[in-house]
């Protein structure tokens, strides 16, 4: 009996070292089980903490790509901006300037056009104020006014020799051969002396 019970303590000793190792063997499997798990959690964390940074400077080189490119549409709108106003202020130039070409234009005109009626003005008044057909192409000299034609002085000394009782006859001369004095056809003033004029075209 006591055989039985000495072999019973010998079999449940040896179970409780056999339990104790296994116990011993479980506990170290799973500290290294734990310790594994801890180190791959901190290689994701590390990962994703690398991964996070990475996502980062992609997101601050984006950002200053972006910012970069803002700048460059803000310069080109204000080179744009600056054009436009160059571009109005020569065209208001040009407004200007074609204005006023076309007012000095329109001067000049005008004083094509007076000096066109002013010619004619001259050229009608250039007319004989006797026969009022032929030119007046003789100077009366004192007075200076041309006045009438070659063929009218002509007859108008023809008609002053013929008749000696005008107020300006001069018998003197009339006897000598010499033109007698004539009566200006405008002003009536004696006329010493007739010089034929001639006129620039």
């Amino acid at each position: 009996m006591q055989t039985d019970l000495g072999t019973l303590r010998a079999d449940l000793a040896a179970r409780q070292a056999e339990l104790a190792a296994q116990e011993g063997a479980a506990a170290t499997a799973l500290a290294a089980a734990e310790e594994a798990a801890a180190v791959r959690a901190r290689e994701q964390v590390a990962q994703s903490a690398s991964a996070a940074e990475a996502a980062q400077r992609e997101r601050d080189t984006i950002a200053a790509q972006l910012d970069a490119a803002r700048r460059e549409v803000e310069a080109a709108a204000a080179r744009v901006a600056e054009a436009a106003g160059r571009e109005q202020t020569a065209n208001e130039a040009a407004a200007a300037a074609a204005a006023e070409l076309r007012a000095e234009l329109e001067r000049v005109r005008r004083e094509c056009s007076d000096l066109r009626a002013e010619l004619q003005k001259q050229k009608d008044a250039a007319v004989c104020v006797i026969c009022m057909v032929n030119p007046a192409r003789m100077l009366m000299v004192p007075c200076g006014h041309v006045c009438a034609c070659e063929g009218c002085v002509t007859d108008m000394r023809d008609y002053a020799r013929a008749h000696p009782h005008t107020p300006h006859h001069d018998a003197g001369a009339a006897a000598a051969g010499g033109d007698p004095q004539l009566e200006c056809p405008v002003c009536r003033g004696a006329v010493q002396q007739t010089v034929k004029a001639f006129f620039g075209s």
